[in-house]
């Protein structure tokens, strides 16, 4: 009997051993043997765009929605209409202001070696300007308006510094003008020196932290600033990042593609440059997208939504 039982356990770890072994090749011929990019995949968008369209399409896209937002704003306080959706983005909006504003300081600050009393005495004013305009609709909504120009401002100025670094050589493992950048060294240095705010250093850590922090976002739902991410390997770790631009407004082939500014490593163009979203490369290896700046588009989608109370 003993001899039965040790003949089944040992048939047992066969079966699994085998089994095991036969999954893990099967995936493994699943996933495409060569991730590597091919020269044929990409086209070289940064020769064929209009730099100043790029970088006004930009500020414009932001403009519009601005404007978009306060007439639809407008609209609602002037018909006595309380959007309750649209009111608990504000307040969450007005919430990572202050610890932005809290944040860039503080990193001043560290940088310069000074000292911290200002920073809790900034964030009592801004709640104190918040508690006094209360009491009135319109004041609400002119300080709703304040916080939503300040959040397209924060974005412009993170794009504009971004495209000022255009045509910086590529440098595997660096993130300085000087030495040159690679995907991610981009991307950090644009956001120290623009905004004062610390980022990881890899790709894959951005991305990671994103997740953690729940933001993650839909692609219908990107704006420009926000980060785009690609892997070359389905089954591996996030391989590249790059900031979204939005749709190029330029004349020409180009026009309303959507486009955004990385350190690209290989194509017909290499180094800080514009890139296409459908071009067939990064359509091939684009994986999601991620905000780490306030949010703007899904306030004015609330604040256009008929999906209101009275």
């Amino acid at each position: 009997m003993l001899n039965n039982l040790f003949l089944k356990k040992i048939i047992a770890f066969i079966f699994i051993f085998f089994t095991t072994i036969f999954f893990c090749v099967s995936q493994t011929k699943q996933a495409p043997k060569n991730y590597a990019p091919r020269m044929e995949e990409f086209e070289n968008i940064d020769r064929d765009v209009n730099f100043s369209s790029v970088k006004s399409g930009v500020s414009n896209s932001l403009e519009e929605t601005l404007e978009q937002f306060i007439k639809s704003s407008k609209i609602l306080t002037d018909a006595g209409i309380d959007n309750s959706e649209l009111r608990k983005l504000l307040k969450a909006l007005a919430s990572e202001l202050d610890d932005s504003a809290a944040r860039k300081d503080s990193e001043k600050k560290s940088e310069k070696k000074d000292s911290k009393k200002n920073l809790s005495s900034n964030k009592n004013i801004a709640r104190q300007k918040a508690e006094d305009n209360k009491n009135s609709i319109h004041s609400k909504t002119n300080l709703n308006n304040q916080s939503f120009k300040k959040a397209i401002a924060i974005r412009k100025e993170f794009v504009e510094y971004s495209l000022s670094l255009r045509g910086i050589p590529y440098k595997s493992g660096c993130a300085s003008p000087e030495s040159g950048f690679d995907c991610s060294g981009f991307v950090q240095y644009a956001v120290k020196n623009s905004l004062h705010r610390k980022m990881p250093r890899t790709a894959n850590e951005m991305y990671t932290a994103m997740e953690k922090a729940e933001k993650l976002i839909a692609d219908s739902d990107r704006e420009p600033g926000d980060l785009v991410f690609f892997k070359e390997n389905p089954f591996g770790k996030i391989t590249h990042v790059g900031i979204y631009l939005g749709k190029y407004r330029g004349s020409g082939r180009l026009h309303g593609r959507e486009i955004f500014v990385n350190a690209a490593s290989a194509g017909p163009r290499t180094g800080v440059v514009i890139s296409a979203l459908d071009e067939p490369y990064w359509k091939r290896t684009y994986y999601k997208s991620g905000r780490f700046l306030p949010q703007t588009k899904p306030i004015l989608k609330a604040a256009r939504s008929n999906n209101i109370e009275r």
